[in-house]
């Protein structure tokens, strides 16, 4: 689960090769380095001591993902899809129970 949410973002952002990294003034080659070493050592956790061991920097390559992730997402997306008000909330319950009736 950890390899197919992290991977292919650190790769993205992470390459020092320009036409394989889309935002080159984003580049973290710390944060591709540091996804594949603990891709390489997942294999070889025992316990659950040695897990919460690299938890920590588990954590720490999370939060400069979601730091990365907030710079780069596409913001205006979002003036897609208005708020809807309570007013239309409850027409859509409404009509989503007239198929109850029959």
């Amino acid at each position: 689960m950890w390899k197919y949410l992290t991977v292919h973002m650190a790769k993205l952002l992470g390459d020092t090769d320009p036409p394989k990294c889309p935002a080159p003034w984003l580049n973290l080659p710390k944060l591709l380095e540091l996804c594949n070493n603990i891709v390489d050592s997942l294999d070889t956790v025992e316990t659950k001591e040695e897990f919460c061991g690299s938890h920590l920097e588990l954590g720490k390559l999370r939060k400069q993902t979601e730091q990365v992730f907030s710079l780069v997402f596409p913001w205006h997306l979002g003036l897609s899809f208005p708020r809807r008000g309570q007013e239309e909330i409850n027409e859509m319950v409404r009509l989503s129970r007239i198929w109850e009736k029959q």
